[in-house]
């Protein structure tokens, strides 16, 4: 699908929060994504653990040796209705973004096109430590201490070549290996769906 219409993914999709918070395992075949994932891989899989996550995606930590101590891949399942192929631009970026020196997982394989599974997937190098976020809700987060190096990751990823704002057409990734944005203004994506957000905002008093 494009996201040309989208401003925010996890309310302008047509099926909004599908994925979020999912506490039991999803319906999707679990065999299904063993043989894609075994199949990219071409080594059998010891184990796979479904994990809650807050975000869109279905998540599953894999392990594929039988003496590592914690599983080696982090999975990644995009399964919504609307046919979404966005793994594959967030796999580029995440490449392009680790080139200019910010350390990011490592892309061991990405599918987006549906056409093996009835999903699109990515299979990360799994980092077996907290995140940022897991340290500030606990109140152990030294920011003052992290924020210079923070500052540095960004203005190296910014070094990143784009045009054009907004989400990323998908089919430039695919057919030129570039970043573009939908929209030629910044004000025409600020502007997208604003008065209906807003208007949501009003009609839940929130």
């Amino acid at each position: 699908m494009s996201r040309e219409s989208i401003h925010y993914w996890k309310c302008d999709r047509r099926s909004a929060f599908h994925g979020i918070r999912r506490e039991e395992k999803p319906k999707l075949s679990e065999s299904e994504l063993r043989a894609a994932l075994e199949d990219s891989l071409g080594r059998p899989i010891v184990s796979m653990d479904f994990k809650e996550s807050p975000g869109n995606h279905l998540i599953w930590l894999v392990t594929v040796d039988v003496k590592s101590a914690v599983p080696e891949y982090l999975v990644r399942v995009e399964d919504g209705p609307e046919g979404d192929g966005y793994l594959a631009v967030e796999s580029f970026l995440l490449d392009k973004v680790r080139g200019e020196g910010v350390s990011t997982p490592r892309v061991i394989a990405c599918d987006s096109s549906r056409k093996r599974s009835s999903f699109a997937w990515q299979l990360l190098e799994n980092i077996p430590h907290p995140n940022l976020q897991h340290w500030h809700e606990r109140g152990e987060l030294p920011l003052l201490d992290l924020a210079p190096s923070i500052g540095a990751s960004i203005a190296r990823w910014q070094q990143v070549p784009v045009a054009g704002f907004g989400p990323f057409r998908t089919e430039f990734v695919h057919e030129r290996a570039t970043l573009k944005g939908y929209h030629a203004a910044y004000a025409d994506y600020f502007n997208l769906n604003l008065k209906q957000h807003l208007q949501l905002l009003r009609d839940n008093a929130f």
